[in-house]
């Protein structure tokens, strides 16, 4: 399980912004411990979130790419 700020540093982005994603729902989040907990994210939800932020094909079967 990853930190905040984990997460920030793996994305190069800010650390408020992992906060509004996670606010938002588009990146999946665990709270941990009392209160409000501390939030962790999990491999699986960055990689989940990384595929729902895809613009690139994952195969090029017509071989567009290899030019």
């Amino acid at each position: 399980m990853m930190t905040i700020h984990e997460v920030a540093e793996r994305l190069r982005v800010a650390i408020s912004t992992v906060y509004a994603l996670v606010e938002s729902g588009k990146l999946g989040a665990f709270r941990i411990g009392p209160n409000e907990g501390a939030i962790r994210v999990s491999e699986q939800q960055l990689e989940t979130y990384l595929e729902s932020c895809r613009s690139l094909p994952q195969s090029d079967p017509a071989g567009i790419l290899a030019e």
